[in-house]
């Protein structure tokens, strides 16, 4: 199971809080929350299931997290995810390095070089 959720909820720690930021401020936060793992599935790690999961280990997170607030919190997230895609933080995986793509119906994405020299917030707000 990814960790994705219980890292960004170290870094972001409310939903109005992540809510009040631009997508390029809360892309720093998704791209330091990703672990590092070649096969990114945005569909799967940014999703409902994943962030109830995560709420569920972090139970005192709840309250700061309402249900009320969870398709907002996705759909800013996603939002997020595009920014990174755009400024070439994370990419879309080779389809000829494995059969990964034709097992999903949805793209894979891996953490660029760049994406990977982004080690802390202030990093990456220096390159923004």
């Amino acid at each position: 199971m990814s960790k994705f959720f219980l890292n960004l909820f170290e870094n972001v720690p409310s939903a109005n809080h992540l809510l009040d930021m631009e997508p390029k401020e809360l892309a720093g936060h998704v791209l330091l929350s990703l672990e590092n793992d070649d096969l990114i599935k945005p569909d799967e790690l940014i999703g409902h299931r994943s962030m109830s999961n995560a709420l569920y280990q972090k139970r005192d997170l709840s309250d700061v997290y309402p249900k009320e607030l969870h398709d907002n919190v996705i759909f800013a997230l996603m939002e997020a995810w595009q920014y990174l895609k755009s400024a070439c933080f994370v990419a879309t995986r080779p389809s000829s390095l494995s059969t990964i793509h034709s097992i999903y119906s949805s793209p894979v994405y891996f953490v660029t070089r760049l994406g990977k020299s982004i080690e802390t917030f202030e990093d990456y707000k220096r390159l923004i």
